[in-house]
């Protein structure tokens, strides 16, 4: 339980512009999977199979998540530099 006391600490500590790119970075994101989602479900239920619209719906999660990933150590990383240059 101590390690989620120490996340929650860090994360309370943040700066103000890496704590935004984070909380509003992450809903973006998983806002996009869901549409890569929504479209392999579609192509999925659709009488006729199209082996294109599933590979873009797969690939949009993909991106989905790769913009997740970024958004998370790019808020954090953008934390370390602001608290070293002591702004």
């Amino acid at each position: 339980m101590k390690f989620f006391e120490k996340l929650k600490n860090s994360f309370s500590n943040m700066s103000e512009v890496p704590k935004k790119l984070i909380k509003y970075g992450v809903p973006f994101a998983i806002g996009i999977c869901v549409i890569g989602f929504v479209t392999y479900i579609i192509n999925y239920r659709m009488s006729i199979f199209n082996y294109l619209g599933e590979q873009f719906g797969i690939h949009i999660i993909v991106a989905g998540m790769s913009l997740l990933a970024q958004f998370v150590i790019g808020g954090l990383l953008a934390d370390i530099i602001l608290k070293r240059r002591g702004a």
